[in-house]
């Protein structure tokens, strides 16, 4: 099936496509003007229907970025694009993350990208290495944010490591096996010498 004939047959369904048009397989959308998309890697019927749910600019966002990642090269402005898109992605999940009301199935179809950039058929390509550069970024303030880690240190101090503790251990295990089997001989003996010299 072809993009133009299942985008004419969902249309009627979905009115958030209704300014959505294709022809010889160009994705054309009017909104204050008019985007045109050659669609080279994009099968419309192989997307989550509830993408169709969404705003007609988000359903055109998430296209156009799909349509990035088997790009060679990108511009300045697919790569101010990808960023941005990337960006207002993660602001939401950290809204979600704070039990701040979101709309979850706008979440999760704007997420569609963002998964597919650690797909390995696309985790080289520059569109996923620009959106992991993002999210790596984020997480790094993220950390930042939450201030300096309190570490109390002792600089003469030795630490000791597991394999010191483990041989401590053994040579205490070792003592006390040593001197609860003389304790063992000795009781007996006298236990022995007590009924021998008794008779």
């Amino acid at each position: 099936m072809t993009n133009e004939l299942y985008l004419n047959q969902i249309k009627p369904t979905y009115e958030s496509l209704q300014n959505f048009q294709i022809h010889n397989n160009t994705l054309y959308f009017k909104d204050d003007t008019t985007y045109v998309l050659p669609l080279q890697t994009v099968k419309l019927y192989e997307l989550n229907n509830n993408l169709f749910l969404l705003k007609p600019r988000n359903i055109y966002r998430i296209i156009y970025l799909l349509e990035l990642f088997p790009k060679p090269e990108l511009t300045d402005g697919d790569v101010k694009f990808i960023e941005a898109y990337v960006q207002r992605y993660l602001e939401n999940e950290d809204r979600r993350l704070k039990g701040e009301e979101v709309d979850e199935t706008e979440l999760f179809q704007l997420g569609i990208p963002i998964y597919k950039s650690y797909d390995p058929i696309y985790i080289e390509s520059k569109t996923s290495q620009v959106i992991q550069n993002v999210i790596n970024n984020h997480s790094s303030s993220m950390e930042q944010s939450r201030g300096p880690k309190l570490v109390l240190a002792n600089p003469t101090f030795k630490g000791t490591t597991d394999e010191d503790n483990y041989l401590a251990n053994l040579e205490k295990a070792g003592f006390t096996t040593i001197f609860l089997i003389a304790a063992a001989i000795i009781l007996t003996s006298l236990y022995i010498a007590f009924f021998v010299f008794s008779k």
